[in-house]
């Protein structure tokens, strides 16, 4: 079988788009904010609910927990459909190798334990 750019080029962007919404969970404040915004924000792939959970948590608060867990070149740059913003060339980014040690930190129940595992349900 052989898998299409396009198939692939979708596949790393809904990695991406999860990437986000789990870091994004992780950095907010507020669980309330986020257990009713992620779900849609991941399950639905709803803008709206992702741009909600950005901006309850900050997106420099995003960057910083990214930083701290040692993903050194993923980083959240616009919320999502900031038209603006692409055309300035404000791509949020990701690595596959950091989308999979973002994967192996939250099963070992970082950045915390609560965090991890309503990141992990939403899945």
């Amino acid at each position: 079988m052989t898998i299409s750019r396009t198939s692939k080029l979708r596949t790393a962007l809904i990695l991406l788009a999860l990437a986000f919404s789990a870091l994004t969970l992780s950095a907010c404040g507020s669980r309330s904010v986020m257990q009713a915004s992620s779900w849609p924000g991941v399950s639905l792939s709803d803008n709206t609910a992702t741009n909600t959970c950005i901006d309850s948590a900050g997106m420099e608060r995003v960057n910083q927990l990214v930083r701290g867990l040692g993903l050194s070149q993923t980083r959240l740059q616009r919320t999502m459909m900031d038209v603006d913003a692409v055309h300035a060339d404000r791509e949020n980014i990701a690595t596959p190798g950091e989308l999979v040690e973002l994967m192996t930190l939250l099963h070992q129940k970082r950045p915390s334990p609560w965090a991890a595992r309503r990141t992990l349900d939403l899945l």
